[in-house]
């Protein structure tokens, strides 16, 4: 019995028979990588099945559902089938597959004209990828150019403390090179990297571009009339102090006014789905004057989900991809905020005596209305913003 590591990272080892103490040899000796490594070739057991496939889909396709593009795509497919039956035989990529008109191909492609289809991925030629991966880590049992000098009979059992490129007095380009993001090259799914998680690290990396690419705050030149805009508010509403509105200009374009929108959820955190409605006092959309340096981000049609732009003046829904961004620009500008922590109100001994009588008609309070609920962005005023009629705005609240 033998212990070999568990199927997965961190997993506990698994025990199993083994009937030489050596187990299984794949590899006798080091390979010998001063030269390009042959390809391996497979024997195909339907020899042109691909290409029967391109030139049975032009016979039956092309006359019903296929434009003449797609049609000379697919001659090229069968051209380069064709030539390349064996896995040894197709040529390193990037290339080119090129072909010519004739009298079989003049439906789509007529005489004297040409198509052409440019491949790349694999299969390439591996050494250059080996010199690129070898010294990316420390390899302390390669004691050789394994590129340049020929290699021992037997693999090595004891090494240096730190072999690489350096070591042999040639500067390594790989030293001390970052491991790469992965969410930008793991785009395979499996067990260990399933649909959603990859998907949630492309939205990631599209909030991190988009705040990249966002000044913090918009220039007067980018500001359109009737557009939607994200704006900064003095005080927070929710876990950001951004609020949404209608852009309206006015004397000239010298003067900026903002219908507001209010959020309809209540909760500090903003949902993945952000809905807001108009910011209505009766019939009248409720409008402040604001200042250039308080737009900070357009909303677009694609920033809306597919049912708001036909009601994106009335009941807007940023959708969550744009929210995802929204958060990740609000902690690098300084919009986000945490939410306070919550109060305990005393429990009261008794309970609060009943009146006597019912009131005919309600008190006059001896002091202005309580402002709105925290949602509301009519008392979270936009930074810098002073209230030019304050009688007015107390008489309505009243």
């Amino acid at each position: 019995m033998v212990s070999v590591p568990g199927p997965s990272y961190g997993s506990a080892q698994v025990k199993k028979e083994q009937e030489t103490p050596e187990g299984v040899v794949f590899i006798p000796h080091p390979p010998d990588l001063r030269k390009e490594p042959m390809r391996e070739e497979w024997r195909e057991e339907k020899v042109g099945g691909a290409e029967k496939a391109c030139k049975k889909a032009l016979q039956v396709r092309h006359k019903s559902d296929l434009s003449d593009d797609a049609c000379k795509e697919w001659h090229v497919w069968a051209s380069f089938h064709s030539k390349y039956k064996m896995a040894s035989k197709v040529p390193n990529l990037p290339f080119t597959e090129r072909v010519e008109g004739d009298a079989r191909t003049k439906a789509f492609l007529p005489p004297g004209q040409s198509a052409q289809c440019s491949f790349d991925g694999t299969p390439q030629l591996f050494l250059p990828m080996l010199k690129r991966m070898s010294f990316r880590f420390p390899r302390p049992l390669i004691t050789w150019d394994i590129f340049s000098e020929e290699a021992p009979p037997e693999f090595p059992t004891q090494g240096r403390a730190c072999s690489n490129e350096a070591d042999r007095g040639a500067p390594s380009s790989h030293q001390g090179q970052q491991p790469r993001d992965p969410r930008e090259v793991n785009h395979v799914v499996h067990m260990m990297q399933k649909q959603s998680t990859w998907k949630k690290g492309q939205q990631e990396l599209s909030a991190e571009e988009f705040v990249k690419e966002a000044s913090g705050v918009l220039d007067a030149e980018e500001l359109k009339d009737g557009n939607l805009y994200i704006v900064e508010l003095e005080d927070p509403d929710g876990e950001f102090s951004l609020g949404l509105v209608q852009l309206e200009t006015v004397a000239g374009g010298h003067q900026l006014k903002g219908r507001w929108f209010k959020r309809l959820s209540t909760g500090h955190k903003w949902p993945a789905f952000v809905r807001f409605q108009r910011y209505m006092d009766g019939d009248v959309w409720i409008t402040d004057e604001l200042q250039p340096e308080s737009f900070l981000l357009p909303v677009e049609d694609e920033d809306l989900t597919d049912s708001s732009p036909n009601v994106k003046m009335d009941t807007p829904t940023l959708k969550s991809t744009f929210v995802a961004r929204l958060r990740l620009f609000a902690e690098t500008y300084g919009h986000h905020h945490k939410q306070p922590p919550k109060k305990n109100a005393a429990k009261p001994t008794a309970a609060p005596p009943k009146p006597a009588a019912k009131p005919t008609s309600p008190p006059k309070p001896s002091k202005p209305a309580a402002k709105p609920p925290a949602n509301v962005p009519r008392e979270k005023r936009v930074r810098g913003y002073t209230d030019p009629k304050p009688a007015a705005r107390q008489k309505r609240a009243s």
